[in-house]
């Protein structure tokens, strides 16, 4: 092997190693609220992106707790997380917004966040945890415990709309994915998986989703955190929420560590010198 077919070889492998490294790289937002403990209000953690301005509250605010959230799917691997987390509730629609920095409105977008909510025992009614998707001002999509759905994830269409409940239980740590199709008015839908298996190869299809919710009209320029009871000041309902992704597939939004990556280079490297080593002293 002469070297210049050495360097060729190389140079592949650099380029397979960058292709590799970019390939799920497609985040549009993310948030880690890897930030001080504190309110989260004017905040922004150090790792996010893609929004426009920090975090705000109307009506209450959020607090950044220390230690993050995990989660680790059914084949033992762990969903990489970053800093703190944030927590929501124990007041009236306790909540925290964050706007995008540009509005999603057209093809696939997968969201994913770990969350957890806690039903307070004072409330004198359901209440209510969980993610919005906002537009303009209005609230759109809520994901989480509603009103009509105690204790389980669901999708519904804004507060008191349509509901697809998947039965699963938001009292203990889960992470819930979805995937938006934006087909056109009255055609986007939406899909929910919860604890789904992490990497790009184990994108579930859409026929087994937990919950689903058809033909809807929306677009996404902002998100919202929220528990409480739209009632009763008295409510000591609580969310905790962390690792909240934006992307284009399901592997940006539920991605498996990938330590091989390197490792592999470094071998098929050592290999081609190696090669190259053996091959050059037969000549000497």
């Amino acid at each position: 092997m002469s070297k210049h077919r050495l360097f060729i070889a190389i140079g592949g492998l650099i380029g397979l190693l960058v292709f590799a490294s970019n390939a799920t790289a497609q985040l549009i937002a993310y948030e880690g609220f890897d930030t001080a403990p504190g309110g989260v209000d004017g905040t922004s953690g150090a790792t996010s992106f893609g929004w426009s301005g920090n975090w705000f509250g109307t009506t209450g605010t959020g607090t950044i707790m220390g230690g993050g959230q995990n989660y680790t799917d059914s084949n033992g691997v762990s969903l990489p997380t970053v800093g703190n987390s944030l927590i929501v509730g124990g007041a009236v629609n306790n909540a925290t917004f964050r706007s995008l920095s540009s509005t999603i409105s057209t093809g696939t977008v997968w969201i994913s966040f770990i969350g957890q909510i806690s039903n307070g025992t004072n409330s004198t009614i359901t209440p209510y945890g969980g993610l919005s998707l906002y537009d303009s001002g209005v609230e759109e999509i809520f994901i989480g415990d509603t009103f009509n759905t105690p204790s389980t994830w669901a999708i519904q269409q804004a507060v008191g709309g349509p509901t697809s409940n998947s039965g699963v239980s938001t009292t203990s740590t889960s992470l819930v994915v979805l995937r938006i199709d934006f087909l056109g008015a009255g055609d986007d839908n939406i899909y929910m998986f919860v604890n789904p298996d992490l990497g790009a190869g184990n994108e579930p299809a859409i026929g087994s989703a937990d919950a689903t919710l058809l033909g809807q009209t929306f677009q996404i320029d902002g998100v919202r955190f929220a528990a409480g009871d739209s009632v009763n000041g008295t409510t000591d309902t609580s969310m905790v929420a962390d690792e909240l992704r934006i992307g284009q597939t399901f592997g940006d939004v539920a991605p498996a560590p990938e330590p091989t990556t390197l490792w592999t280079f470094s071998l098929s490297l050592g290999l081609v010198i190696a090669i190259f080593q053996r091959r050059r002293s037969r000549h000497a």
